[in-house]
């Protein structure tokens, strides 16, 4: 009798998903033209923070040859650790599982209003207690096949209309306070000459700028939930790192034009043709036209927010959505023909109830399933999930930490690096290390053929994290005569493989977790996937004290090596975790 229960619950279980997929398909027909201009909305969010987070590297040089600023590489370093807050994303992170409700976007699709409901929309997905590799690979998986059976919402069924309103509002108010904070640094730099004011207009930054990037990152996440998010991910990066590059070629040639003009008009005729003009910083517009252009991209960075926020209920809007709007807009995603069949006096259930039907339906014919707590509870434990995510994902998280500051840092410290190494100017310099962010515009592509690669993730990443350790150690260990002389195009060649490196070890490790956490830790994994390297950025620190300690990056630069090389043997030690992530996507294709 058991098995021929067996049998039809499986069948029940196979009809339902595929009457849920009908519904999805069509659903999705409808949607997909919207979610695609939230990503593009969203993608245009964050190149503002980028673009000045890549200007510092063009500003260094003037900063440090201030006669009236006289700032260190120390101080510099530190200046950088600011505007990379490490502990705000984390609380960003929990705020946006917090407003979820512990669940909001878990599987997909709307609750309902009824104040009746309350207690009951709280889903938490538990991972197994084991602490085996094998119990971890297999919760993974069932893990991944929970999210593709359950997770195939259209977009905009992710979050409630009124949270994703009053996300998106708060994302626009971190926006400007990222601007704000561009604001005081310039002022405090550039016109008060006082490092003291530059520092608090870099906190201001940087509090704002870590909320912008994790809710940034959620929300392409809850967008593209159950299919492309790979690509979607690759999209937002690809944004940036276009962003980076011009930031370093504009940014160094505003400057130095700028500052040519100045000096051409205080000689009192004296010409300077033929000559290229010395870096004169204590001239009143050292680096005031950079600022300008910063502050120019992101107030249109800010302005592509408020348009993302008026497209989602936010701003004034959000208040005058009609409720009963809301209500059937949400009925209408809820219900699936499955569920009516099997559960018709349940019809009007919310997410966590049909979760549960479902998990216990598909438990009479599989043994083992992610376990289901629903309650008020789970609506605060976004804080205690820390201790709680899988050891899969720690590995994809800290080994992208561990790439992603050396190749920021040496991003940060390049156009410094191959003025004083290579003896090129400032121009220049900014054009080769803009190579930097090259690369990392294929990151949908990267994105789209690394589960799809017959090696999957770990050949991408493994191969990504070899180039980049060999480029780092032929910058680090080989006499700059050296590689003029038998490397062709000079540094280019070692920055060309820093650049591949990091277009595809970056966009694989973003779209690799919400691969490896229960989906609703989805906003304080993206908060700890940034804390992490964030945390790391206290590098910068140590980086410009070794560079004020020796008087060359001779040093600077085998530490960033050192770190490469960690996160490559990491990778190297668990590929075989990492990778069957990647083949599993696939083969459930």
């Amino acid at each position: 009798m058991r098995g021929i229960a067996d049998d039809e619950t499986t069948k029940l279980v196979q009809g339902n998903e595929k009457d849920e997929r009908g519904q999805t398909q069509s659903n999705n027909a409808g949607n997909s033209s919207d979610r695609y201009k939230n990503l593009a909305l969203i993608a245009f969010t964050t190149p503002g923070v980028k673009f000045f987070k890549s200007a510092q590297s063009s500003f260094q040089e003037y900063l440090m040859t201030d006669r009236e600023l006289q700032m260190s590489a120390t101080t510099y370093g530190f200046l950088l650790s600011l505007i990379s807050m490490p502990i705000v994303p984390l609380l960003g992170g929990a705020l946006l599982d917090y407003k979820k409700g512990g669940g909001g976007h878990g599987h997909g699709h709307r609750h309902h209003d009824s104040s009746n409901r309350t207690t009951k929309s709280n889903c938490v997905i538990e991972i197994g207690d084991s602490d085996s590799d094998d119990d971890d690979d297999g919760n993974q998986h069932d893990i991944v096949t929970s999210l593709r059976g359950i997770t195939t919402a259209p977009s905009g069924t992710a979050l409630q209309t009124n949270q994703k309103a009053s996300q998106s509002n708060a994302y626009c108010a971190f926006l400007g306070v990222t601007l704000f904070g561009i604001v005081v640094y310039g002022f405090g730099l550039d016109e008060m000459h006082s490092i003291p004011l530059g520092l608090l207009g870099a906190f201001i930054f940087g509090v704002g700028e870590g909320c912008v990037m994790v809710a940034a990152r959620a929300f392409v996440g809850h967008e593209f939930w159950g299919g492309d998010g790979a690509f979607a991910q690759g999209v937002l990066i690809a944004v940036n790192n276009l962003s980076m590059m011009a930031s370093k070629n504009i940014v160094p040639w505003l400057i130095e034009t700028e500052h040519e003009l100045s000096t051409t008009t205080g000689s009192s005729g004296t010409e300077n043709s033929g000559e290229d003009v010395d870096i004169d910083v204590g001239a009143d517009n050292s680096i005031r036209v950079g600022i300008i252009a910063c502050c120019v991209v992101q107030y249109m960075a800010l302005c592509a927010g408020l348009l993302y926020a008026a497209r989602n209920g936010g701003l004034c809007s959000s208040s005058q959505r009609n409720p009963s709007q809301r209500e059937q807009h949400g009925h209408h995603h809820h219900h699936h023909s499955g569920l009516r069949r099997v559960q018709e006096q349940h019809d009007e259930k919310d997410e966590c109830e049909e979760y549960r039907f479902r998990h216990n339906v598909s438990t009479l014919a599989h043994t083992s399933k992610p376990k289901v707590d629903c309650g008020p509870k789970s609506r605060f434990s976004s804080m205690a999930v820390l201790v709680n995510l899988p050891m899969t994902f720690w590995i994809v998280a800290i080994g992208r930490a561990i790439f992603l500051v050396t190749f920021k840092v040496f991003s940060r410290y390049s156009n410094s690096f191959l003025i004083e190494e290579y003896g090129v100017d400032a121009v220049k310099a900014g054009r080769i290390s803009s190579v930097n962010e090259f690369f990392a515009l294929f990151s949908p592509l990267v994105g789209y053929l690394a589960y799809r690669s017959p090696g999957g993730i770990v050949a991408f990443a493994l191969g990504g994290a070899f180039l980049g350790t060999v480029s780092i150690g032929s910058l680090a260990f080989l006499p700059a005569v050296t590689v003029m002389q038998y490397l062709p195009g000079g540094p280019l060649t070692p920055m060309v493989g820093i650049s591949i490196a990091h277009g595809i070890i970056i966009p694989i490790s973003i779209a690799m977790i919400p691969h490896t956490v229960p989906v609703t830790q989805l906003g304080m994994a993206f908060a700890v996937f940034e804390v992490l390297g964030q945390t790391l950025n206290l590098t910068d620190i140590v980086f410009g004290w070794l560079r004020d300690d020796t008087g060359d990056y001779e040093k600077p630069m085998q530490l960033l090596f050192t770190y490469a090389l960690t996160g490559t043997l990491m990778l190297w030690i668990s590929r075989k975790r990492i990778g069957s992530i990647g083949l599993r996507h696939s083969s459930d294709r």
